[in-house]
């Protein structure tokens, strides 16, 4: 990378410059919500009750600057920033051909090295979940994020955070001062919004969101427009601009935004784009999607015809279950749930009875922080007597070897901000695991643990 297109470094402390204590009602939070994750709703009502963030480290930031970014980083990872500066100019150029808009002022971007730092960020008062990968603050319209390691997925923040950035600047002004001084703002539907910023970070449809819509309509859940909400704002949002752009045009999407951000409803602005309204227009697109992936219903197999389902999120009054791993001897399966009291938990179910009980779960000791249910990594022992797990515990991951009878547990502390994925057998030998790291050289690397006996 040519380093000759940043212009200057400072380092200066996070206490003084990005601390900021924002009052709720002053918060306008756009928060990009991962693929394989859940809702920012969903998030919001499952963690623990009083959730407070802790400070372990204090940072030292120091900032690059391109043309329009001033990209703030800390420790090692100025390699990580000047990735993060060449990919958001890409994002920049590309968002505002699409909306015809042009930036009023430079953009603050927060880069930190993993998501457990991530968490302790003063610059938003929320507590950052999991399953949040970034964050778009109105209050001065910067955005904060975390690298953990997987540089496709952090190219797709970048880009979905900046439309947020600006979208705020499009249509409040890019800061709170500015929304509150403009009583006429139209504020923009959520689906159009985070649809648009996953359409534009996609470029399009991608394969998580065409399962997701093929489910949606083969499964005949699809009504139309008014029903993204939540989670379904994303993936439904991000495929009726696709649909948009597929039927009229990739000029069309902008024109609808820039024609919503004058006219300020969602029926007038149908009416003035397309010669429809709102509701013919959700009518329309629900039929059109149901047309084009019911043709599937004949090309696959329903999963319940050659398998037996063993949750039921409805009848548990839940809405997660991953991470499964069947034990040595078949006769269980261990599992990441939020059933009970919709916190997340490590369960262990009996495959003939179905009976499932909880071994384990986020918040329930000043050991036992939260669980790491979006990686991937429950592991049996050879004899099917302890579980190895992941979970944060004093801004860290750390392996967590739970006895399946009595729920006691050792913590392995490696000294990792974060560990990828985890397999194998942790009670034997070796325990194959992916710490990541986002210094100068910030690749992801494979160690093997070796326990002695």
């Amino acid at each position: 990378m040519n380093g000759n297109i940043f212009r200057s470094q400072r380092v200066f402390s996070i206490g003084s410059t990005l601390s900021i204590s924002m009052r709720p009602l002053l918060l306008l939070l756009s928060l990009v919500i991962l693929t394989d994750s859940i809702s920012a709703q969903f998030l919001a009502g499952n963690l623990p009750f009083g959730k407070n963030k802790k400070q372990y480290e204090k940072f030292n930031w120091r900032y690059i600057q391109s043309e329009n970014f001033d990209v703030y980083f800390h420790g090692d990872a100025e390699y990580i920033a000047k990735y993060t500066a060449l990919k958001a100019e890409d994002a920049l150029k590309q968002i505002q051909e699409e909306l015809s808009f042009s930036i009023t002022k430079r953009i603050v971007l927060i880069i930190y090295s993993s998501h457990n730092q991530f968490q302790q960020t003063n610059v938003i008062d929320e507590f950052m979940s999991e399953g949040i990968g970034g964050v778009t603050e109105l209050f001065k319209n910067r955005v904060v994020l975390p690298f953990e390691g997987d540089y496709a997925k952090f190219r797709h923040v970048i880009h979905h955070e900046l439309v947020h950035a600006v979208i705020n600047d499009m249509f409040y002004g890019g800061s709170i001062q500015a929304l509150m001084s403009s009583s006429g703002a139209a504020m923009l539907p959520l689906w159009m919004n985070e649809g648009f910023a996953e359409y534009s970070s996609a470029n399009g449809l991608d394969v998580k969101t065409d399962m997701f819509m093929r489910d949606v309509a083969v499964s005949e859940y699809l009504r139309g427009i008014s029903q993204l909400n939540g989670y379904f704002a994303y993936r439904g949002g991000q495929a009726f601009w696709s649909y948009i752009a597929g039927k009229y045009g990739k000029g069309k999407v902008g024109e609808v935004l820039n024609r919503f951000r004058t006219i300020g409803d969602v029926d007038r602005t149908f009416r003035a784009a397309f010669g429809m309204t709102y509701e013919e227009m959700s009518e329309q697109w629900a039929k059109d999607e149901k047309k084009y992936y019911f043709p599937d219903v004949n090309r696959y197999e329903y999963v319940e015809d050659f398998s037996s389902r063993l949750t039921n999120h409805q009848k548990d009054g839940n809405f997660y279950n991953t991470s499964p791993a069947i034990s040595p001897d078949g006769e269980q399966v261990a599992f990441i749930s939020d059933r009970g009291d919709q916190t997340f938990g490590l369960w262990v179910m009996d495959l003939v009875s179905k009976n499932a009980r909880r071994l384990a779960g986020s918040a329930r000791s000043t050991d036992f922080e939260e669980l790491n249910f979006l990686t991937p990594g429950v592991s049996w022992n050879p004899q099917g007597t302890k579980l190895a797990v992941g979970a944060k515990a004093a801004g860290q991951d750390g392996i967590y070897l739970i006895d399946v009878a009595t729920g006691d547990y050792e913590i392995l502390m490696l000294g990792f901000q974060t560990i990828g994925a985890w397999h194998g057998h942790p009670m034997e030998s070796t325990l194959p695991l992916m710490p990541i790291r986002a210094g100068n050289n910030p690749i992801s690397s494979c160690m093997t643990l070796r326990r002695s006996r």
